[in-house]
């Protein structure tokens, strides 16, 4: 008996529901084994590994953007933190931080990659930017002297 191409693509959606918990474990168990592979392919075959991706999230768009939206909700914290650090590595600074932030805080650069937390007004104070080095030195001084009243910082950093 040849079977048409039709009846075995029908033979084999019937199988996989039928199925579908074996071949899943089948699949995540050979992957557990042979990760070495998987990690390989993805690197020599980019195109293809992109073109994958496209067409998962392609299938699966709806899905995925509920299952960001829930987690931007359920982790606001770790969300703004992201956004954070994306923002400052488009201006290409660090986020190397110095201090815990705190109740009404402003992350202060006081250079390109260290972040020093301050009161608000402080960092108001003085208008400055770190991009042109400009007022740097006088905000810096500032911010180390409220350092050293806060916590007992020396200058050594």
């Amino acid at each position: 008996m040849t079977w048409t191409k039709e009846e075995i693509q029908k033979y084999n959606q019937n199988y996989y529901l039928n199925h579908s918990e074996q071949i899943r474990s089948r699949s995540k168990n050979w992957r557990k084994t042979h990760p070495k592979y998987c990690r390989n392919y993805c690197k020599n075959n980019p195109e293809k590994h992109k073109e994958q991706n496209k067409r998962c999230y392609e299938k699966h768009r709806k899905k995925r953007l509920e299952q960001i939206r829930l987690y931007a909700q359920t982790h606001p914290k770790i969300i703004k933190d992201i956004h954070v650090k994306n923002k400052a590595k488009r201006r290409k600074l660090g986020h190397n931080y110095l201090n815990k932030p705190f109740e009404g805080s402003h992350g202060h650069h006081i250079d390109f990659e260290c972040i020093v937390f301050i009161p608000r007004e402080l960092h108001n104070s003085i208008s400055h930017s770190v991009l042109k080095n400009w007022n740097m030195e006088l905000i810096n001084d500032k911010v180390f002297e409220w350092l050293e009243k806060q916590r007992g910082y020396n200058n050594e950093y």
